[in-house]
């Protein structure tokens, strides 16, 4: 099943799609968000989920529900690490959409990326080291500050070649334009 337009891109363009880390609520700056931004936040959230909820539906026929709020990801970014070494992140990253997404499971729990991991042939020891390693929470934190260096500030998004950001659902036609632009100019909008 394909889940999003950028799926859709690299069935009709050659694309090498990577995977990083960005948590839209990090552990370090969460004091930044207090009680009264957090509601209004979630007020604008589930106002434009009706069309959320379409757009996923019409467009990629899934039936999504809200996931869980409030919840920490960093554990889920490092457990993609884990799957991306062992040969198996975009897996990962599909079953943790779907846990989150149609299941409403906690992704922060380290049982529920464990049992998702596994499933994915991924070995439980191997995976709860991984949880743990110091240097891939390294890693993610740093490909949480990359993001924020160049603008990101929300999901989703693509950036390419660490020089183009674009924000938010784009629609397939789009990117694949914007992908055959830059494979054929090494630039977009001749920037």
């Amino acid at each position: 099943m394909i889940y999003s337009s950028l799926e859709e891109t690299a069935q009709k363009v050659e694309l090498a799609v990577e995977w990083r880390a960005f948590e839209l609520r990090p552990e370090e700056a969460r004091s930044q968000f207090d009680a009264e931004w957090t509601k209004e936040k979630k007020k604008r959230i589930e106002a434009h989920w009706p069309q959320v909820e379409r757009v996923a539906r019409e467009s990629y026929g899934l039936t999504l529900k809200q996931g869980l709020w409030g919840i920490d990801t960093r554990l889920a970014h490092i457990g993609a690490k884990v799957a991306r070494d062992a040969g198996r992140a975009d897996e990962y990253h599909k079953r943790v959409f779907e846990a989150h997404w149609t299941e409403q499971k906690d992704i922060s729990n380290v049982e529920t990326l464990t049992e998702l991991a596994t499933s994915l042939g991924i070995e439980r020891e191997a995976f709860e080291q991984g949880l743990a390693d110091e240097e891939l929470k390294a890693e993610v934190l740093g490909e949480e500050m990359g993001a924020r260096q160049i603008g990101l500030s929300g999901v989703p998004a693509v950036v390419i070649a660490n020089r183009y950001l674009l924000s938010g659902a784009q629609p397939t036609e789009r990117l694949v334009g914007i992908f055959k632009e830059y494979a054929e100019k090494g630039s977009i909008n001749g920037q």
